[in-house]
């Protein structure tokens, strides 16, 4: 549909409601597809996965209910790919995954893809999904196993390149997937059921910006961010301000006996928090150090659990947040840090974070849940 033949829309509280559910629905839709069409137990049963929308900066606008681990997870790759590409760079039907913890990834077994969405020869924003995936090569079967001491032991890592371009699969890329991974056929059409995904969400998005157009649906993705920060911002200003420390304990790395310390400290002021981890263990030799997108994800979920679980999530719920997490340390490292199993040290950030909000607005807090496994693991089924 042209600009000509749109409706009278404008940009108003009620329309932006409207286009708030209409780009949620666009990232559910995305994860159905990708568990449809997804080859492993670990897509189409477990659902270990996410999907969301942006606006043309990168901004989370609409993300479906999945992982909670996940669901802060596009925010620093995307803000890495926007520095990392100019508009004129991207096409339509163009792909891009990657991978790297150490540059906003989680571990190498969780794959983020991206595919800009253009409308009337414009890049008016993105779409984006992340899969656990059964295995990316390495030492051991799907990346995780207790004895894996660097990242390069862990999978293929890949920074931000191209796995579709002009809606074309890149034949020498999927040509080292393929010879590089133990169930190939699996993992493959887990990936191509990403960008199946993803070419559902472009299609969707573009269907959006036709029935309102290009001004009215930017202004509404504005106006949302805005609604969530103010959510936020109103929930914090009901709680005392203060500082608030939490403290547990992950048993041991797999590779000594040494219990290792997770100190959270909340720093609370006005409408506005800063998490630290001043007091925090070391990194250590085994896998479960904690690269920072997952310790952004334990710590943004627990507050939002705690301050507002209804409000829209997007990334105007994080501009009241500041997490700052030392080098070096378990909830920080350094490479080449193994950092596969680090699901087991996000639990604990949210059960010390817990605890320390719970000093602050205990009727609002959940109850200590249960002590987390050193290690687990999926299998390459």
């Amino acid at each position: 549909m042209k600009e000509g033949n749109q409706m009278a829309y404008k940009a108003d509280p009620i329309t932006m409601q409207v286009i708030r559910y209409a780009m949620e629905q666009v990232a559910d839709e995305m994860g159905r597809t990708l568990v449809r069409t997804g080859r492993s137990t670990i897509i189409k049963e477990i659902e270990d996965i996410t999907c969301a929308v942006f606006d043309r900066y990168g901004n989370t606008v609409g993300q479906a209910h999945h992982a909670p681990m996940l669901l802060t997870g596009f925010e620093l790759p995307m803000r890495s790919l926007r520095r990392h590409y100019r508009d004129e760079e991207l096409d339509e039907g163009d792909i891009i995954i990657f991978n790297d913890p150490y540059a906003g990834g989680q571990h190498v077994m969780d794959l983020v893809t991206f595919a800009p969405v253009h409308y009337e020869g414009q890049l008016v924003g993105f779409v984006g999904s992340i899969a656990h995936h059964s295995d990316m090569g390495g030492a051991a079967p799907g990346g995780t196993a207790g004895g894996l001491t660097e990242i390069y032991l862990e999978g293929l890592r890949f920074p931000f390149v191209k796995l579709y371009k002009k809606g074309q699969e890149d034949e020498e890329l999927f040509g080292i997937l393929r010879n590089n991974i133990r169930v190939p056929d699996k993992t493959l059409g887990d990936i191509r059921a990403q960008a199946s995904a993803d070419f559902v969400g472009v299609r969707r998005m573009q269907d959006i910006f036709a029935k309102y157009g290009i001004d009215v649906v930017q202004k509404c993705q504005a106006m949302l961010l805005d609604y969530s920060e103010k959510r936020i911002r109103e929930g914090l200003n009901r709680i005392p301000d203060g500082t608030y420390s939490g403290v547990d304990y992950v048993d041991d790395d797999g590779q000594t006996d040494t219990p290792i310390k997770l100190q959270v400290n909340i720093h609370k002021k006005g409408d506005e928090c800063v998490v630290d981890f001043e007091g925090t263990a070391p990194q250590v030799k085994g896998n479960i150090n904690c690269p920072l997108a997952t310790v952004h994800a334990a710590v943004y979920y627990a507050l939002i659990a705690v301050i507002d679980p209804h409000v829209p999530p997007n990334s105007g719920c994080y501009r009241p947040f500041r997490v700052e997490a030392a080098k070096g340390t378990i909830v920080n490292p350094n490479p080449p840090a193994a950092v596969g199993a680090r699901t087991n040290t996000s639990q604990k950030i949210t059960e010390a974070m817990m605890l320390a909000l719970s000093q602050a607005v205990p009727d609002n807090v959940m109850a200590g849940s249960y002590g987390r496994p050193t290690f687990w693991g999926t299998c390459a089924q």
